[in-house]
């Protein structure tokens, strides 16, 4: 059963995706524990600056194995510097 805010819906598609970077980890032979994985993008962080008129969007670098999350899902990293305006 569903509630109002599709919390079974939306832990579903988290489950989903889980098992489809862990599909694609294992095609490409990444051999990284999950917790690993995991704890690594979470260390991934972007910030807003506002420099000389202009925003940017600055990210942190990647640490630890979380470059390999992104090989295995075929995207690359965000870019350390994105002129936002």
């Amino acid at each position: 059963m569903w509630n109002r805010r599709g919390t079974q819906k939306g832990n579903s598609y988290l489950i989903r995706l889980e098992v489809d970077l862990q599909r694609r980890m294992e095609e490409k032979k990444i051999d990284v524990s999950w917790m690993t994985l995991m704890r690594d993008l979470a260390q991934v962080q972007a910030v807003r600056v506002e420099l000389d008129g202009k925003t940017y969007l600055l990210r942190t670098d990647l640490q630890g194995v979380a470059h390999q999350g992104f090989l295995a899902g075929g995207v690359r990293p965000p870019s350390p510097v994105i002129l936002i305006k």
